[in-house]
Formats: C-alpha cells, sequence, structure tokens
C-alpha cells in the first residue's frame, strides 16, 4: 500500500495507528464507492469530489483486476 509524503510527515505529530486506519479506510471506501477518495488534515476520509479542503492524502480507485 502506498503512502504519500504528506501524510508521513503527518505521522510526526499525530497517533500513527490513527493515520494507519484513516488509509486502510481510504481504500476501502475507495472500493466500495468506485471513486478517488480524500484524507483531509484531521483525517476523516470523504470523496475527493466532495472535499472542500487540501487534502492530506489521495486515494486513487484502481478498479479491480479481472483474472
Amino acid at each position: 500500500m502506498y503512502v504519500g509524503d504528506e501524510i508521513k510527515r503527518v505521522l510526526e505529530f499525530m497517533d500513527s495507528e490513527d493515520c494507519d486506519i484513516a488509509i486502510r479506510a481510504g481504500h476501502a471506501m475507495a472500493d466500495r464507492f468506485q471513486e478517488d477518495m480524500a484524507i483531509t488534515q484531521n483525517l476523516e476520509v470523504v470523496k475527493l469530489s466532495e472535499c472542500r479542503e487540501p487534502p492530506l492524502e489521495i486515494i486513487s480507485y484502481k478498479g479491480r483486476v479481472n483474472r
């Protein structure tokens, strides 16, 4: 799982478990809603299309790979 530079900087000031939960939730929600998600400055996970502030991290929806 990719973790960007912005959220790595937040790890210095926040509980790393909270950041881990936000990242995992972002990936799960991207799969569920089939669209990109954003993690806000307070670690809230919202749809990128509905994010009203500069996101801390963007979780891109990659889609499912057919096997």
